[in-house]
C-alpha cells in the first residue's frame, strides 16, 4: 500500500517542497559548472602534467626535425632564450634559429632527465645530443624553463656551458 507523505489539503507544503527542490536542482547545476570549486587541487595537478606532456612533445618534435611541428609550439610573440646569449624575440626571429639547428645538425635528439610543473612554468633537465655528422655528436647538459599560456610556450629559457657547446660543436653562438 503506498502512503502519501504530503499532508492533505496542504498547499503550503507543497509550495515549500518545489521551492527546495528548484533550489537543490540550481545548486546542483551551479556545482556542476564550476570544477574548481569541485576538484581544485585535482585540477591543478591535471594542468600540471598537461603542461608537462606538452613540453615532452615539443622535445619529440625537435627529434622529428619538423621545422613547422616545432614552430607550432610557440606563441606569436613567444622569447627563446639560451641564456648566455641575446634572446630571441618574436615568430620569425625564433624559426630563423630553429631553421639554423636543423640545417647545422644532421639529427637532433632530447633526452630528458627530468621534469616538474607548476603554475604553466615546466623546468627540464635534459641532455641535447647534436648529430654533425658520422661519429660527431655535441652531448649538451641543459636546465630549461618554459613559460606556457593556454598550452603553447611563450618564454623559453636554455641554461648550459657555452663554451662546452662551441667547443663540441666548432660553432659559436
Amino acid at each position: 500500500m503506498a502512503t502519501n507523505t504530503r499532508p492533505p489539503g496542504n498547499d503550503k507544503y507543497v509550495a515549500t517542497r518545489r521551492s527546495f527542490l528548484r533550489g537543490a536542482a540550481i545548486a546542483g547545476v551551479t556545482l556542476a559548472a564550476m570544477p574548481a570549486a569541485r576538484g581544485g587541487a585535482d585540477d591543478a595537478a591535471s594542468q600540471e602534467r598537461a603542461d608537462e606532456r606538452t613540453i615532452l612533445a615539443f622535445w619529440d618534435a625537435w627529434n622529428t626535425k619538423c621545422e613547422d611541428l616545432i614552430m607550432s609550439f610557440f606563441t606569436a610573440d613567444a622569447t627563446y632564450h639560451n641564456i648566455p646569449v641575446d634572446p630571441i624575440v618574436g615568430m620569425d626571429a625564433i624559426r630563423s634559429t630553429v631553421q639554423a639547428f636543423l640545417q647545422l645538425f644532421a639529427k637532433v635528439n632530447i633526452e630528458t632527465i627530468s621534469t616538474a610543473a607548476k603554475n604553466g612554468v615546466v623546468h627540464t633537465e635534459r641532455v641535447d645530443h647534436f648529430t654533425l655528422g658520422p661519429g660527431k655528436v655535441v652531448k649538451l647538459p641543459v636546465a630549461g624553463v618554459l613559460y606556457l599560456t593556454r598550452g603553447k610556450i611563450r618564454l623559453w629559457r636554455d641554461y648550459f656551458d657555452l663554451a662546452s657547446f662551441e667547443r663540441q660543436s666548432g660553432v659559436s653562438l
